[in-house]
C-alpha cells in the first residue's frame, strides 16, 4: 500500500516536472512559427516598399527633359494597369449579377424590381 501511493506520487510528479513542460514546449514552438511568419510578412512588406521607393524616386535624374519623360511613361503604364483592373471587375461584377437573376428566376416568376445591370453600371449615377 505505501509502495503504491509512493508510486502513484512519483508518477504525478514525473508528469509535472516532464510531460508538462514538453507539451508547453511544443506549444511555444508553434507560436514561435507563428511570430516569425508575421515578422517575415512585415519583413517582406517593408523589402516591397523599400523597392518600390526606390523604383519611384531612383528614376529620378535631374534631367527635366528626361525626369518629365520617365513620369509620363510611369503614368501610362499605371492608368492602364489602373483601367485593366477596373474593367475585369465591371465585367465580373455583371457576370454574377446575370448568373444570379437566372438563379433567381429558376425558382421565381419575375425579379422582385426591374433590374438593368448596364444602367447600374453607370458611374455617374454612383457618385452622384
Amino acid at each position: 500500500m505505501k509502495n503504491t501511493v509512493l508510486t502513484l506520487c512519483g508518477g504525478l510528479l514525473l508528469a509535472g516536472f516532464v510531460v508538462l513542460p514538453a507539451a508547453h514546449a511544443a506549444s511555444a514552438e508553434a507560436r514561435l512559427v507563428a511570430d516569425n511568419s508575421f515578422t517575415q510578412s512585415v519583413k517582406e512588406g517593408y523589402e516591397d516598399l523599400k523597392d518600390s521607393v526606390k523604383e519611384t524616386f531612383g528614376g529620378y535624374t535631374g534631367n527635366d527633359r528626361e525626369d518629365a519623360r520617365n513620369y509620363m511613361e510611369r503614368r501610362q503604364a499605371d492608368l492602364k494597369k489602373y483601367h485593366d483592373t477596373v474593367r475585369e471587375a465591371r465585367k465580373d461584377f455583371m457576370e454574377a449579377r446575370q448568373s444570379d437573376r437566372e438563379a433567381y428566376l429558376k425558382h421565381h416568376k419575375e425579379l422582385p424590381q426591374p433590374e438593368d445591370i448596364k444602367a447600374d453600371m453607370d458611374l455617374s449615377k454612383i457618385d452622384s
